[in-house]
């Protein structure tokens, strides 16, 4: 491949350690947002110059419709495009809200990129959450003034690029992103690209039914998941499972009280051999199970928690689940090329073959898209965390990504000393890159 324009400070840059992880998804909600869920600091510059406030993007700026935004970059960086610095609409993950203040970069910065955050609603991921990431975009792309009349370009001291922004999906946050292109109720402007970190890419894995790192699902069958446009992606069990539930269980994180389970025993009993399954928060009151469990909670005519309906879950997984999403998404917002990011050890989700990875790329290429990959090109790698271990080099646009053992993780962030944001900047550069050279070969 060619060399590219990067400038060459960016080839000494260096793995600087792991953040708190304020990514992860498991139960019906994530302790990385508390901080985000209680702080209401709006404090707003209205200054005539309309200078950011604070430039570390710890405050939120309104905008016109009430949500709120924060901008990060580093003043100084050589531009990723020729007009100046690409911009990157950044959105947490979780089931939870918040990301305003910042918790996290997300995406490390120093690569000529300005990240602008959503401030995600307490709206369980839903139409209101959708309008606040669109109006976001809205105004990182240029189209729109905050609530002080103040342009992005006018709250930041660099050239911003006309080039339509990035959007990175933290986790959850990349079935928040497909989720809001596919809502034809919003004026979601186009984007030039999607990257997504270990996206939980269908409702098994966004309610962490299937595994997680550290807690493998016994009855989770490798290479058994499989996509299609109607139904999204599936995954099936090696066998129908005896479920429990026990009312006083409470995981070890201090989550949710009352466990749906795995009875692998069979006693009726919730022991250290058995898995147990919470749900996401559905309302203050439910909680939501994917269609798959549901249909067998249903079937057992199990007396578990105060969960929505078959029908209920259907309709709340039909307008939260990527994989069903995708199409629509790609209808309505044409050629938009898409990274898929993942490691060797996920950081929620425990599924050996990676298939919530894999399954992003299988999803977004089958539904349309150009130019799929999983994981940047390892030149990217080496501009954003240094020459280090063997990077990836998975080729793009494969035929399959899902249930292909030829797809690789990159290595585990704390194998390397990488923070997960060097992963994504990686993601980034490559796809304003692409985007600015028209090179979109392998």
């Amino acid at each position: 491949m060619r060399s590219h324009f990067l400038p060459l400070f960016l080839l000494v840059t260096a793995c600087t350690g792991r953040p708190p992880d304020s990514s992860g998804d498991r139960g019906r909600d994530d302790t990385g947002d508390a901080d985000a869920d209680t702080d209401t600091d709006t404090d707003t510059d209205t200054s005539s110059d309309c200078a950011l406030a604070d430039s570390t993007g710890q405050t939120g700026i309104a905008l016109v419709t009430g949500d709120e935004y924060a901008v990060l970059y580093t003043e100084g960086d050589a531009p990723l495009a020729h007009d100046g610095y690409a911009v990157v609409v950044s959105i947490k993950g979780t089931t939870g809200y918040g990301g305003v203040p910042v918790e996290s970069p997300f995406a490390t910065t120093g690569f000529g990129f300005l990240q602008v955050y959503v401030d995600v609603p307490p709206d369980h991921r839903g139409a209101l959450s959708r309008a606040a990431v669109a109006a976001t975009t809205r105004f990182a792309a240029g189209l729109e003034a905050d609530a002080d009349g103040c342009f992005l370009a006018d709250r930041v001291s660099v050239d911003v690029s006309a080039t339509a922004p990035l959007l990175l999906g933290n986790s959850n946050g990349g079935n928040l992103a497909v989720n809001t292109l596919a809502d034809s109720t919003l004026d979601m402007p186009d984007v030039s690209g999607i990257v997504m970190f270990e996206t939980p890419v269908a409702a098994q894995f966004i309610d962490v039914e299937l595994g997680e790192a550290d807690e493998p699902n016994p009855l989770y069958r490798v290479g058994s998941c499989s996509w299609e446009a109607g139904s999204g992606l599936v995954c099936p069990y090696s066998s129908t499972p005896a479920l429990g539930w026990d009312p006083d269980y409470q995981d070890r994180s201090g989550g949710p009280v009352g466990a749906v389970y795995i009875d692998g025993e069979g006693d009726g009993e919730l022991s250290l051999h058995d898995y147990a399954m919470f749900g996401v928060d559905a309302s203050d009151t439910q909680v939501a199970f994917s269609p798959q469990l549901n249909a067998m909670l249903d079937a057992q005519g199990l007396v578990g928690p105060d969960r929505l309906t078959t029908a209920e879950a259907d309709a709340y997984w039909a307008e939260r689940d990527l994989s069903r999403q995708a199409a629509d998404a790609l209808s309505a917002h044409p050629g938009i090329p898409l990274i898929s990011v993942g490691t060797i050890v996920d950081h929620v989700a425990g599924v050996g073959d990676h298939s919530h990875v894999k399954g992003a790329a299988e999803v977004w290429r089958g539904s349309g898209s150009p130019w799929v990959r999983v994981n940047a090109a390892s030149e990217y790698m080496e501009l954003t965390a240094g020459v280090g271990p063997a990077w990836t080099d998975n080729p793009p646009n494969l035929e399959h990504f899902l249930n292909n053992d030829d797809v690789l993780m990159e290595p585990d962030e704390i194998d390397v000393n990488c923070a997960p944001d060097q992963y994504n900047a990686a993601a980034l550069v490559e796809l304003a890159t692409r985007t600015e050279s028209g090179d979109w070969g392998l």
